[in-house]
């Protein structure tokens, strides 16, 4: 009987320590950090990014009033896409629009986002966690 105990307190250990393990996954951790909408900041402030948790994404340019007296009557414009980490980067791919590969970088307790096309540090773009 007090082997049975034994045996089986050891398997829910082993159960638990496994089941402990397959949770904590830093790239899911990391994929967390993206999951949500994210608003540009510099230097363009009109592009919104929602990452969701399935892989895709939805990016939004805005154009408002002020910016239409120059650019003309430009209508908003949305696309959908989808968004993984693969070797420490971020790969964006809306089919027909872009296919990017960017170095990331995050701030502020997660809250801010600079991303730019990988290998460059002179292109980047400031986005802010809504």
């Amino acid at each position: 009987m007090k082997k049975q105990v034994i045996i089986i307190a050891i398997v829910i250990f082993l159960i638990s320590a496994g089941l402990t393990l397959l949770m904590y996954n830093p790239l899911n951790t990391e994929k967390n950090k993206f999951i949500g909408i994210w608003k540009s900041f510099e230097p363009i402030d009109t592009l919104t990014y929602e990452f969701f948790s399935n892989g895709t994404m939805k990016a939004t340019s805005f154009i408002d009033s002020y910016k239409k007296q120059f650019f003309g009557n430009l209508s908003n414009y949305s696309y959908l896409g989808t968004w993984e980490l693969k070797n420490g980067k971020l790969i964006m791919n809306a089919s027909g629009i872009f296919n990017s590969t960017l170095d990331y970088n995050f701030s502020n307790n997660d809250t801010i986002l600079i991303i730019a096309p990988s290998g460059t540090s002179d292109q980047n773009l400031t986005l802010i966690k809504q």
